[in-house]
């Protein structure tokens, strides 16, 4: 994600209740697909689908996880049909945390608060907190 997320860095995701994900960066986990550097089941990427439309009802036809990264050895995550079922969207990207020096209770609170804010009072509200 080093496009929008640099290496490293600790970010802050909004936990995903419903709504459109469409072109938004997202906090993913799947129960059958894992990185194989770190086997972890979860991932960062930019969410795009494409649906089914019969009358009012619809269905995903599938999911692509877009790394959005500089190096061009990483690839789109394609999702389709039986894969689908094994995908949950956990959050959605707010902002990266820049240069400042996080310790786990301060993260905890952050992310427990970030439910009810705006991007603008969170920074607001973690550059208050570490001055």
């Amino acid at each position: 994600m080093n496009k929008v997320i640099p290496n490293g860095s600790i970010c802050l995701f909004r936990k995903y209740t419903g709504g459109s994900r469409n072109g938004k960066i997202v906090l993913v986990e799947h129960t059958s697909l894992q990185d194989p550097e770190t086997g972890s089941g979860y991932t960062v990427k930019e969410y795009h689908s494409k649906k089914n439309v019969d009358d009012d009802q619809w269905s995903h036809q599938s999911i692509s996880l877009k790394p959005l990264s500089n190096n061009a050895g990483y690839s789109d995550i394609e999702l389709g049909d039986d894969e689908l079922s094994g995908l949950k969207v956990v959050g959605t990207f707010e902002c990266v945390l820049w240069g400042w020096k996080i310790k786990r209770k301060y993260l905890l609170i952050i992310i427990k608060i970030s439910h009810s804010m705006k991007t603008k009072e969170i920074d607001d509200y973690v550059q208050d907190s570490f001055n």
